[in-house]
Parts: structure tokens; C-alpha cells; sequence
């Protein structure tokens, strides 16, 4: 081979295998924000929202392994409706199929005690690593971490949930859990997933509004500097990809998300690609056994929520949180 014709292939050659490399590549979906895919509120305004019937239509299109999470919310709404929603969420999830749902942002605004009744069921696994109840016991329908195969490696995902991230001292507290220390949790988490044998090691992280979002983010990924691979962010201060202290960053918007990862023969990943997708039935369609479940659900729910049970002479207080005052004097 003459010596130009060597130079210039030794010099392609690390384009070629970067080209290669993607076609390696695995993907990881998530949904962000869930409300009104199963059941309306009242006061939604607009037409519905695509949903599940055109998000499996999105993911049969998928030509690459992948996983599919969902980020929350997705159990917010009305309490009175909780169990109806849950179940056909859940069942809706469990068919597309979803690896597994955290619980996080209006998820937590609901009684425990409502929602391990709706879920005790539920086929899918829950994800809610630094969630306790206020009583100092982790939840009984939640755990820490999961790992799933995808393509030929595995990932392990673990769901964290940081409020008032100016604030680092611990526990923190909502209006119905106890949320420890995210460091410490996602610790626990990725022993779980070494034992699993997580070849991508992955956190879904929720960092509440405030000035120090950034700061935090930077502080926890400093803690575990390149053992976690992948960040996947909720928080308007994360809007981006980018890559810090050994992670590759990815902003979950509001909708469905697709991230294309690049495993490294090492272990890890060594690419990270965000692109978000607009749920557009014209586009995709929709699934007509994903409508047809949901219909039935619907039509169960406004059988038992539509019937009228008595009258008051004056209006009652909507309720902030949990059980409504109406839900109480029913």
C-alpha cells in the first residue's frame, strides 16, 4: 500500500469507528408529565393530550434496543379518582411496555395510604430511592433502583428526588414524605446495581425550583466524580446535554424524550444524544388496543364518579392536598 493511501486510512480510522460505534448505540425513553393522559381534570382546557395510544405507535418505530421510564408525574389529579387512574395508567404502562415509573413531583402531593392501596397491584415497577414515609419506614410499593437489559449491556436506574437544593442538611420534608439525603441514597442505589450487574449506571433526578439547582447538581455529581454515567435532569435550570465529573447531563423535558447512549467497551458510555419528540397522532397514529383499554377504564370511572349522591346548599373549599373536603363529606 502506498504511503498516502496509509496515512489518509490511518486517519479515517477514528471516524470510522466512531461511525461504527453508534450503530452500537441503545436508547432510553422517557415521559415526562403524564396529566390527562388517563383521566381530565375539569379544568383542563384544550384538546387532550396524544398519550399512550400514539406513544406506542412512537416506540414500534424504534429500530434500536430500548428502555422506556416514565418521570412523573403520572398519578396527580383529583383523589377521589386515584384508584381509576392508577390502574389503567399502570396497565397502560405494563402494555407498551414501560421498564418501570418513578414517583416524583405531584405524585407526592397524595396520601401514601391511597396510593400503595391504588398500586398494590400494579405490575410495574416503582422507583423512589430517597422517598420515606414521615413515620422514618420506606415505602412498601417503592424501591431504589432497578436494572433492565438493553441491547447487549444493562442499565440500572435510580429515581432521587431533591427539594430546596440551596439547602444541604437532611431530611428534608413534604407535605407527605421525608425525603433523605440524595448522596447517601444514591450510594445505596448503585450497590444495588453493581450486584445487578448495571453495565450503564443511570439517576433520574428531580432538583426543585430555587437558585442553587445548578450548584446542587454540581455537588452531586462531584460526590460520585464518574461513577454514575448518565444524569437524566428534571429542573428548568438543566436545558442542554453536557457532561460533568465523568457523567454525560440530559434535560427531561415535559413530553417524551429520547436518549441515545453510546456504551463503552470499558463500561459506562462514551456518547450521549437527547432529542425530544412531540406526540403528534396525525404523524405516528395512535395504537387502537392501547384507546380501546383506555376507554374502558373511562368509561368505568365516570360510571362511578358522574353519579350524583347528594346536595349541599353551599359550596365547599377545594381540598390543597389529599382527600378533598368533598371526597370527606361523601
Amino acid at each position: 500500500m502506498r504511503k498516502p493511501a496509509l496515512k489518509a486510512l490511518l486517519l479515517s480510522a477514528p471516524l470510522l469507528l466512531a461511525s461504527c460505534s453508534w450503530r452500537d448505540s441503545v436508547v432510553v425513553y422517557l415521559t415526562s408529565d403524564a396529566r390527562g393522559w388517563v383521566l381530565r381534570a375539569p379544568e383542563d382546557d384544550g384538546p387532550a393530550p396524544a398519550g399512550f395510544p400514539v406513544l406506542k405507535k412512537v416506540i414500534e418505530k424504534e429500530k434500536r434496543p430500548f428502555l422506556l421510564f416514565h418521570a412523573g408525574p403520572w398519578l396527580s389529579g383529583p383523589p377521589e379518582s386515584l384508584p381509576q387512574r392508577a390502574k389503567a395508567a399502570a396497565e397502560c404502562m405494563a402494555g407498551i411496555p414501560y421498564a418501570a415509573a418513578g414517583l416524583l413531583g405531584e405524585d407526592l402531593d397524595l396520601d401514601p395510604v391511597r396510593v400503595e392501596k391504588a398500586l398494590k397491584d400494579s405490575p410495574l415497577p416503582l422507583l423512589g430511592s430517597n422517598i420515606y414515609l414521615k413515620s422514618g419506614r420506606r415505602l412498601a410499593f417503592a424501591v431504589r433502583s432497578h436494572t433492565a437489559p438493553l441491547g447487549g449491556t444493562s442499565l440500572g436506574l435510580a429515581v432521587i428526588t431533591a427539594p430546596q437544593p440551596d439547602r444541604l442538611s437532611w431530611p428534608k420534608y413534604g407535605a407527605r414524605y421525608k425525603f433523605e439525603k440524595e448522596t447517601y441514597e444514591a450510594e445505596l442505589a448503585l450497590k444495588e446495581m453493581n450486584s445487578a450487574g448495571a453495565g450503564i449506571k443511570a439517576v433520574l433526578l428531580e432538583i426543585g425550583e430555587g437558585e442553587g439547582a445548578m450548584d446542587f447538581l454540581k455537588y452531586f455529581l462531584g460526590h460520585f466524580n464518574g461513577r454514575i454515567d448518565l444524569a437524566l435532569v428534571k429542573s428548568p435550570a438543566v436545558t442542554k446535554r453536557f457532561s460533568y465529573k465523568g457523567a454525560f447531563v440530559v434535560p427531561v423535558a415535559e413530553g417524551l424524550n429520547r436518549v441515545e447512549l453510546r456504551p463503552s467497551p470499558k463500561g459506562g458510555l462514551s456518547g450521549a444524544a437527547h432529542k425530544a419528540i412531540k406526540l403528534d397522532g396525525k404523524k405516528y397514529g395512535s395504537d387502537p388496543a392501547v384507546e380501546a383499554m383506555l376507554d374502558s377504564h373511562r368509561s368505568g370511572a365516570r360510571a362511578t364518579l358522574d353519579r350524583v349522591i347528594g346536595t349541599l346548599p353551599y359550596p365547599l373549599e377545594p381540598g390543597k392536598s389529599g382527600p378533598s373536603t368533598a371526597g370527606a363529606w361523601a
